[in-house]
Parts: C-alpha cells; structure tokens; sequence
C-alpha cells in the first residue's frame, strides 16, 4: 500500500501542477517520507469493507497532500518556527517562506480538485469528500491549530479538544471516509467513529510522550519544543508515567470498541493498529 499511495501521490502533483519551482517544492515536502498513517487508514478500512478501487487510491493520495500541506504550514517561523521534519530541512528552509506558503496552498487545492473529480466520476464518494474536506477546515484540523497556538488546555478536556481537532479531524476522517463509501451498518459506523476519536488522541498523546523521552536523530523532527514553548501537553500536564497510562487506557477503549464491530472482519485493522501502539517515531 505504501508504495502505491506514493506512486499516487506524485502522479497528482505532476498531472496537475506545470514543472516549475513551486512543482519542486511539492514534491520535496511530499516525498521527504513519514508513516503515510491517514491514507494507510483508510485503504485499510475501505478493504475491510469491501474492496479497492483506483479511486480509493487517488483519494488516499489526496488524505496525504492534506496532511503534508497542514505540516508545511505548522512549521513556519509564524507557527512552531522548526528547521527539520521527517529527517529533513523543513520547506521553508529549502525553498524560503513564500514558496512554502504557496507549496501548502498548492497541495490543500490539489487535493481539493482530486476529490472533487472523483466525486464527479463516482457521485457515492461525494460524502466521503465532504467528510475529509469538513475535517481539514475550520471546524477541524485549523481549528485545532488556533487552539493549539492559542494555549487553550488547562485541563485534559481541553488537551482532548486541541487533539480531536488538529491531530484527531484528519485521521478520523480516513476513517470515517472509508465508512462512508461502504455499505456499512449504521451501528458499525458510530462505532468506527468513536474509534476514530480515540486512534487521534492516541496519536497525539504518543507524540507528546515523544517529545520528552526521543531525540531528533530517532524522530526526524525537532525535540523539545513543547516544553520550549510552554505548551500544554499530556506529558507536562499529567506528568510522563500518567500519560503513559492514559494511552493505556485509551488503547484498550480503542480494543472495547472493536470488539463490538458485528458485520466488518476486523483482522487488518487490528493488526495495524497494534503496529501503531507504543511507536518509538
């Protein structure tokens, strides 16, 4: 799957954007690597569901571009102002500020004009455009960025709210997504949702744990910076071994809730799932 989201991924670009210095920039930032977490998600679920299609593939490649614009644009120097992702020089440091503002916006709207297509070509994915496409917005993954820069949590309610939104909206919506375009009980799909929930809070209170106990070297981005900025974590607010048990915790809500799934074999989801616990990256 990995290597067939990537081979998408770069057919998107170069289908849809002329050679050019802002081309480079895309593709520099989308190639730099990463787990491919968002569009693995919802491959996988979707084949639980059902099967795959070349559409499913496109629209994995889209889930990405998303992602990878959202990481352009939160390491800016007016954002969380960092010099390395993914093992590499951040776009901005390669390609300077204005460039990487634009290579951002060129992969959210090349992403946009994807799912847009697909949904012309095959009018039951239409949901699913617009769940991805709520998510990445302002009642979403932007409004968890403003939360997040704004220093909003003072207690875990509102941590899990800054994580649902910036970490949780994009994951939950690969999800969500592939439920949507598969004929799924209704039951199965809230479930799936809530599932979704808690996989985004896992993830972000994984990398929390992260930025205290890694190093750069291990995790190809910027330790330390939580604590630099006086951010308020899982980590620096519950302290690191209570963080620990609060992704226990959620792992095995996580588990309750697949348990429960009736009509969906849930074998690859589970199994890669239980690749993502405890990563070290």
């Amino acid at each position: 799957m990995r290597s067939a989201i990537e081979a998408a991924c770069r057919e998107l670009i170069t289908d849809r954007v002329p050679e050019s210095a802002l081309r480079e920039a895309m593709l520099y930032s989308v190639e730099a690597g990463g787990k491919r977490l968002r569009p693995t998600l919802y491959l996988i679920h979707k084949q639980s569901f059902g099967s795959l299609s070349l559409a499913d593939y496109r629209l994995a490649a889209a889930l990405e571009l998303i992602h990878t614009y959202s990481l352009i644009h939160d390491d800016l120097p007016a954002m969380d102002n960092d010099d390395l992702r993914r093992g590499k020089p951040t776009s901005h440091k390669v390609y300077g500020e204005a460039l990487a503002i634009l290579a951002g916006d060129a992969l959210l709207n090349t992403a946009l004009e994807e799912l847009f297509a697909i949904c012309r070509d095959n009018p039951q994915y239409i949901e699913a455009g617009y769940i991805i496409s709520k998510a990445a917005g302002a009642s979403g993954m932007i409004y968890g960025q403003v939360l997040d820069i704004q220093a909003q949590a003072n207690d875990l309610a509102g941590l899990r709210q800054i994580a649902d939104h910036k970490t949780g909206a994009l994951i939950g919506a690969a999800i969500e997504a592939a439920a949507a375009v598969s004929d799924l009980e209704h039951r199965d799909r809230l479930l799936f949702k809530q599932i979704a929930r808690d996989l985004g809070f896992v993830f972000q209170v994984r990398d929390d744990i992260l930025d205290v106990e890694s190093s750069s070297d291990i995790l190809g981005k910027s330790i330390g910076k939580d604590a630099d900025q006086q951010k308020v974590t899982a980590a620096s607010l519950l302290g690191l071994e209570d963080a620990k048990k609060l992704e226990t915790y959620l792992i095995e809500q996580i588990q309750s809730s697949l348990r429960q799934i009736q009509t969906v074999d849930i074998e690859a989801i589970t199994a890669y799932y239980d690749s993502l616990y405890g990563r070290k990256n």
